[in-house]
């Protein structure tokens, strides 16, 4: 009568229908719902996904990184920087971040110290090589140019090329 009773509290909480003698239109409404959440969820998990891989391409570009890497890592970005101290080595740098800090433009192709008028004279003996003389090893090619040049410091410059640390 006035709810004191252990029995009545039992009667007054609301009771969980089970599904199978829910009414229809109940099964179908609940039914519907749950495949529009499932949707939504997906989509929730997409979306995350692509605002994760935005975050970790700007903090590799902000790294001097190339930014296409950003889909090689699929951790959390606040663990980029161990990521980057473990695989950084393999991944191509940008020329500008690369450039102000000294280094090289792209990690793993060297920069060349190589004059154009070496270039030059390096394709003109590649295109008389082809010429019908046989080409010359690179040892050979070396003391070629070496004879070929006209001035010390042009003879100088070549010893440079070959990584003379004395000249």
């Amino acid at each position: 009568m006035y709810g004191f009773g252990g029995d009545e509290s039992a009667a007054g909480e609301p009771q969980v229908q089970d599904t199978a003698v829910a009414p229809k239109f109940y099964r179908d409404y609940m039914d519907k719902v749950s495949g529009q959440l499932k949707a939504l969820q997906e989509r929730n998990d997409a979306l995350e996904a692509v605002q994760r891989q935005t975050q970790v391409a700007e903090a590799l570009k902000a790294k001097g990184y190339a930014p296409q890497a950003a889909g090689l890592f699929t951790g959390d970005p606040t663990k980029l920087d161990d990521w980057l101290g473990a695989n950084g080595a393999a991944l191509a740098k940008t020329g500008t971040e690369g450039a102000e800090q000294g280094q090289e433009g792209v990690q793993g192709t060297p920069q060349t110290v190589i004059s154009p008028e070496s270039q030059a004279a390096l394709q003109q003996m590649a295109a008389a090589g082809q010429g019908g003389a046989t080409s010359l090893s690179g040892d050979d090619q070396v003391a070629a140019r070496l004879k070929a040049a006209q001035t010390e410091d042009e003879f100088n410059a070549i010893l440079r090329e070959q990584g003379n640390r004395y000249v």
